[in-house]
């Protein structure tokens, strides 16, 4: 493995963290789990990195990969004996094209960052969440990251023009083009979209600008069934012509316990079986208010809504959107565990009512918060209990949520990734045809199994 002097030599001595300062880092979201590594190193830019990788492949040593660490699969919990490179200070926005409408960012660029470069030069970049302050764009690119406005927008993948990786054995792979249309050959970038920094390390990307929009509508709806939900949602997209850009969905008692925390939305059914948080982004202010509150009047005199209520500023969709967002208070709850999971629309109703008819009948005491955004298929469940839960029992909630999917056509994993945490539980929504396949991508590009070992698949 690369010596500490090799590293220093590389990347410099301010660079170079030595275990205590590393496990201040927290690894795992919300749990306070330190990181552990037997060297962090913080590389300012792709040759940087492409030399620590080149050592490490010389001497087998095994690295993981960091970004903003708000994963939720655990993809960045590394051992004792892991070199830690930490992609933070990859953090340049290089360039932006106002006309052709692509920025050239760094891997270590938070998504926050990268949205606020947009915006100065009147572009989008629309791929946004929660956790946009902290991640980075890398662990965006790595994870194939979803959130708000996937069902306008697409996901991560669907902003990614051009990509540079460093590869297993320090080849830096150059593929930074600006153009939406290019057949010539494969699409290397979509290769190394989602797979978790376990094919290559993605150091920099040239992102697609969307136009920016100037209005923004925003209104939190009361339902008495899912059904109601699904035809007022193909309802308000068709008369929306384009512009619903979030859908998100939240479950009585996921709305219940954030607004007790929160505080009570005044005019809105308090014991309403779901809400909504729909917004609409347009590129006319004057008129696009107006229009959105004209479809909702007409929504209500339809009997599409049980009740709502319209941001009537900034301020106030602040407040509505925090409803949906700051999951942060349902973690002091207890202990918890998280899950993204896809359902086709079709059959969410009979897989959330089985989901919660098991848990009920086989762990005690369990709460069970639902919510996503169901216009894209995407649900986050999580199961609290005040008490801890033994590890029989995370083990069978772990199979209450994830055994049905296979069969309904679903996914283990929406938008957070595979990373340690789901791994175990891969097969069950993709095929062993799949499986192996994914197996020679990582043994033809990485056959030491260096890179992020143990994420997605096992090799060694």
């Amino acid at each position: 493995m690369p010596s500490r002097e090799a590293l220093v030599a590389i990347v410099g001595e301010a660079n170079v963290l030595e275990p205590p300062a590393a496990a201040m880092r927290e690894v795992r979201w919300g749990t306070g789990e330190s990181c552990r590594c037997r060297l962090l190193v913080t590389p300012t830019d792709t040759q940087q990195v492409a030399a620590i990788v080149l050592a490490c492949n010389a001497s087998g040593q095994k690295i993981v990969v960091h970004g903003g660490r708000t994963g939720m699969a655990g993809a960045t919990v590394s051992r004792d004996n892991d070199l830690v490179l930490s992609l933070e200070k990859l953090n340049r926005i290089e360039a932006l094209d106002p006309v052709g409408r692509t920025m050239l960012a760094g891997a270590g660029a938070t998504i926050h960052e990268v949205q606020e470069a947009a915006r100065a030069k009147g572009s989008l970049f629309a791929v946004d969440f929660g956790a946009r302050g902290s991640a980075m764009l890398g662990g965006a690119i790595a994870t194939n990251a979803g959130g708000h406005r996937v069902f306008r927008y697409g996901m991560m993948r669907d902003h990614i023009l051009g990509i540079e990786v460093v590869l297993a054995d320090g080849t830096i792979v150059d593929s930074l083009k600006e153009i939406i249309k290019d057949n010539s050959g494969y699409d290397l970038k979509q290769l190394f979209v989602g797979s978790e920094g376990t094919l290559g390390i993605v150091t920099r990307a040239v992102l697609r600008l969307r136009p920016i929009t100037t209005s923004r509508n925003t209104a939190l709806l009361a339902f008495d069934s899912f059904e109601q939900v699904i035809v007022f949602f193909r309802w308000i997209e068709a008369r929306l012509a384009g512009t619903l850009s979030a859908f998100e969905v939240m479950w009585r008692p996921f709305f219940k316990a954030m607004t007790a925390h929160r505080g009570a939305v005044t005019g809105i059914d308090t014991e309403a079986t779901l809400y909504v948080l729909a917004e609409a982004e347009g590129s006319d202010s004057e008129r696009d208010g107006p229009a959105f509150l004209e479809v909702l009047e007409d929504a209500f005199e339809q009997g599409l809504v049980a009740s709502g209520v319209i941001a009537k500023s900034e301020a106030e969709r602040n407040a509505l959107w925090a409803i949906r967002e700051d999951v942060d208070v349902l973690m002091r709850l207890g202990d918890r565990l998280d899950f993204d999971v896809s359902v086709p629309l079709r059959t969410m109703p009979t897989y959330l009512e089985k989901v919660e008819g098991e848990l009920q009948a086989a762990i005690n005491e369990c709460s069970l918060f639902i919510f996503g955004h169901v216009a894209d298929n995407n649900l986050h469940l999580m199961t609290v209990r005040a008490g801890s839960f033994t590890p029989e029992e995370r083990q069978r909630i772990k199979d209450i949520i994830y055994l049905p999917l296979g069969a309904i056509g679903g996914s283990i994993s929406a938008e957070h990734g595979i990373g340690l945490d789901k791994k175990a539980s891969l097969s069950l929504t993709r095929n062993p045809s799949e499986l192996a396949l994914m197996q020679r991508l990582k043994f033809c590009l990485d056959p030491q199994n260096l890179l992020n070992p143990g994420r997605i698949l096992d090799m060694d």
